[in-house]
């Protein structure tokens, strides 16, 4: 599993901690087809991704 950087300088691991740490709201779940990964509603963006299963995704979110 590979992160990816972002324009802000974060690995996309990163940004996901931060956005959980500061706050869970607007975070969600979405299937790609392929994998589970946690977009940010408000930025309209992927925060991140690859998450087998929606139960490792939730937890991202809410740990």
């Amino acid at each position: 599993m590979e992160w990816g950087q972002d324009g802000y300088g974060f690995s996309a691991l990163d940004r996901c901690v931060q956005s959980v740490q500061s706050s869970s709201f607007g975070l969600v779940c979405n299937w790609s087809g392929s994998y589970y990964a946690v977009y940010d509603s408000y930025s309209n963006r992927t925060i991140s991704e690859g998450f087998r299963t929606l139960e490792d995704c939730s937890h991202s979110i809410h740990p």
